[in-house]
């Protein structure tokens, strides 16, 4: 197909209705409120447009597809909503859209993610997008004089608060195996035993983290980044 335009008083596009198809330009006008699951199940679109109208988006409607670029007015984006889906870059009103955990989960080829810095964003929507690298076009990470990885200072304070209970999202995968070569250059010296270094390290970690009793059910401290991100 070509084209597909949905006009504004259709209020929800139902259950795997364009499955599998193959679309040059999805434009949904506005006044649709509801993507339902797996409406656009495996769908092959070049241009997709969605308007600010929408509510939800919800849990598999467009997984697996291949989509070019990708643009998010608002609405609560549900759990896999985009699940596997192949775009490189996604646009984000984070002020008026809300992302749930994983809701971009496996899209491996995700690179940048353009949001408001002035709103947050829920970045466990973004579990599993090992290429990740930007925000808004900008390198997340950067090279710092003692030759390690540190966060943008624009972004720095974003991701800390907005990425800290994240798995598998690419820049803090680099930023954590980055920290941990810094910690063992700085903990352990060639001089120790194994056991010496196990105990170095053992002791590095007891003296940077403490039990969270009220926050114990948080995902932030059930995650590997929890060690390297805690003083925020």
């Amino acid at each position: 197909m070509k084209e597909v335009i949905i006009k504004g008083d259709v209020n929800s596009i139902s259950d795997k209705v364009f499955a599998r198809a193959q679309i040059d330009c999805v434009t949904v006008y506005q006044g649709t409120k509801k993507i339902e699951k797996n409406a656009f199940y495996m769908a092959q679109i070049e241009r997709l447009n969605l308007p600010s109208t929408l509510e939800v988006i919800e849990d598999s409607a467009f997984k697996n597809a291949k989509i070019n670029e990708l643009s998010v007015p608002s609405g609560i984006v549900e759990k896999n909503a985009f699940i596997g889906c192949t775009m490189t870059k996604v646009t984000i009103d984070n002020k008026k859209a809300e992302i749930m955990c994983g809701a971009f989960s496996g899209c491996d080829k995700l690179e940048n993610l353009c949001v408001d810095l002035e709103a947050p964003v829920n970045g466990s929507g973004f579990n599993g997008c090992m290429s990740l690298k930007y925000i808004n076009g900008k390198e997340v990470l950067v090279l710092g004089d003692d030759g390690f990885l540190s966060f943008d200072e624009e972004l720095s304070d974003y991701v800390h608060q907005n990425f800290n209970a994240t798995t598998d999202v690419g820049f803090i995968n680099r930023f954590i195996a980055d920290e941990v070569k810094k910690i063992v250059s700085s903990t352990v010296t060639e001089d120790m035993s194994d056991i010496e270094k196990v105990y170095a390290l053992h002791d590095w970690i007891c003296n940077k983290v403490s039990f969270d009793i009220e926050g114990k059910f948080e995902m932030r401290n059930h995650v590997d980044s929890a060690v390297f991100m805690s003083e925020y």
